[in-house]
Formats: C-alpha cells, sequence, structure tokens
C-alpha cells in the first residue's frame, strides 16, 4: 500500500477528470502531510492486514478537493482512498479526519464485496427512506461536517442526518462511528434497537471480509 500526494495526471482515474464528472485537487501543504502521515499508522492499526492487502492499493493525500464543484474531505475508489485536509483552522480535526478515513474506507469495502443490501433495509424502519430530491442531497453534502446526531435520529437507526441521504453514506457513519467511537457505538445499541440491529448487518459484513474484525468487535459487543 502508498501513500501518495503528488497531484500529477494519475492521482484520479482518468474517468473523473473529464468535464461531467470533474475532480479537482490541491496539493497539501507540508504541516499537514506531516501530521496525516503521523495519524495514519493509528487509523490503520484498527483492520486486519489481510483485509487491507486484499482492497487497499494506495491512501492519497490532498490539500482542498472538489468533486463536481463540491468540496469535500474524503472519497475512494474500488482500491484507492483520497483524504483532504486544510487545516486545523478550517475545521479539520484529527477526530474529523480520522471519522473521514474510516468512512471513505468503508466506501471501498462496499465497492469491492458483497454487501448484505437487503438486510439492511430490512432493518431501517417501517416507512423509512432515504432521500430523492438532489437539492436535499447536495444540502446535505455540503454540511457533511455536522456529524452528530440526537435522538430523533437515533430511533430511525441513523447516526447522524448525513445518513439519511443514501445507503452508502448511512453504512459509512456506521464505519466512522464502529471505529472512531467505539464506546459512543456500543452505548447508541444498548439504547436504541434499529442501531444495534444495522450494527449487527455492519458487523457481519465486516467479518465476512476478515473474521479477524472479531476481535475489534468485541469492544462493542
Amino acid at each position: 500500500m502508498a501513500v501518495e500526494y503528488t497531484i500529477g495526471p494519475d492521482f484520479f482515474p482518468a474517468e473523473w477528470t473529464a468535464p461531467h464528472t470533474s475532480a479537482v485537487a490541491e496539493p497539501i501543504s507540508d504541516p499537514e502531510l506531516r501530521r496525516l502521515l503521523r495519524l495514519l499508522p493509528d487509523w490503520l492499526d484498527k483492520y486486519p492486514a489481510t483485509a487491507l492487502r486484499a482492497d487497499l492499493r494506495g491512501i492519497r493525500l490532498c490539500g482542498s478537493l472538489l468533486l463536481n464543484d463540491v468540496g469535500a474531505a474524503g472519497t475512494a475508489t474500488e482500491s484507492n482512498v483520497y483524504l483532504a485536509s486544510e487545516g486545523r483552522r478550517e475545521g479539520y480535526s484529527d477526530r474529523f479526519l480520522e471519522l473521514t478515513f474510516h468512512h471513505e474506507l468503508s466506501s471501498l469495502f462496499l465497492y469491492n464485496r458483497i454487501f448484505p443490501i437487503h438486510d439492511w433495509v430490512e432493518a431501517n424502519p417501517a416507512g423509512f427512506e432515504y432521500m430523492t430530491d438532489p437539492a436535499q442531497v447536495l444540502e446535505a453534502v455540503e454540511g457533511r461536517r455536522q456529524l452528530d446526531g440526537g435522538p430523533a435520529d437515533y430511533r430511525v437507526g441513523l447516526l447522524a442526518p448525513y445518513g439519511r441521504t443514501n445507503l452508502e453514506n448511512d453504512l459509512n457513519i456506521y464505519a466512522e462511528f464502529i471505529f472512531g467511537e467505539p464506546e459512543r457505538m456500543k452505548r447508541l445499541i444498548q439504547e436504541y434497537p434499529v442501531i444495534a440491529a444495522k450494527y449487527e448487518v455492519f458487523k457481519s459484513f465486516y467479518l465476512s471480509i476478515s473474521p479477524e474484525f472479531e476481535a475489534w468487535f468485541a469492544r462493542i459487543g
């Protein structure tokens, strides 16, 4: 697995630089690069080496990141995770960066593996629907740094309002909590049955990637 931070013609997949799917990145500053290189080993240690070797080819670091003219903190392909950081003053705290890493890595796993979509949808409460209005989705994406939900979200199985945008983003937020805030996740599982049910689907999916994830899930239940 390589860590890359030079913004060249191969930084993004070729199809991402086409006019209708434009991806634009600026180089990461030296202080932010040093910070991310210091933080990454602890984040990676939460994952079995076998799972990372099988799916994660590289981590690509940049300063600002625009996807279709919308600012993003990260993204993923089937083989690479992208992380952006413009510095703590712009909201890129250590916590935010770690949660973003877990978020994007879960997308990479989703792209490469067979996810039990039916089980996840069945775990959602009756009548629950993900967003279909593009304007609502865009608003939620632009407000991505609002990481925390509340009791009204938790009762319907959402850990943050952003999770309502689509199934992938819902899964991503679960990854943030499970790997970034396991004690908090444990408390939410104990209090909210829908969250507990979706956690079991998430857990089953990750164990299908590697049984070695059991050591991490044992912290949560």
